[in-house]
């Protein structure tokens, strides 16, 4: 089970690494537009993948809003299969318990926040 879990983790990561990159370079050629031809296909291509929301639209489009979803479930079993190695292996568990209860309060505050703040 343990290195199922493991292996869970380390595809999920590269998915998620696959995901950052592909936004990062995305929201450089946005903010940096003028540095790559301005207004030229390429610059207005990764602008509009940039700021891609719901399905439609034809293949591409789909495909690439399904890869943000996958990402998005990734990033959801990276952390939990995380939480699950810390568990097995860590031998002093205040530290971990500590920082997962923070982050945990965090996330449910920001969540709170943009759902109610106006």
């Amino acid at each position: 089970m343990y290195n199922t879990i493991r292996k869970i983790h380390l595809y999920t990561g590269l998915i998620i690494l696959l995901f950052l990159m592909m936004y990062f370079v995305t929201g450089y050629v946005m903010i940096h537009r003028p540095t790559f031809g301005g207004q030229s296909a390429t610059t207005t291509t990764l602008v509009k993948l940039h700021r891609v929301h719901g399905y439609g639209d034809g293949f591409v489009r789909n495909a690439y809003v399904l890869f943000n979803d996958l990402a998005s479930f990734s990033c959801i079993l990276f952390a939990l299969s995380g939480v699950y190695l810390w568990w097995k292996t860590a031998k002093n568990k205040l530290w971990g318990i500590a920082c997962l209860a923070i982050s945990c309060a965090y996330g449910i505050g920001m969540i709170a926040y943009l759902t109610f703040a106006r």
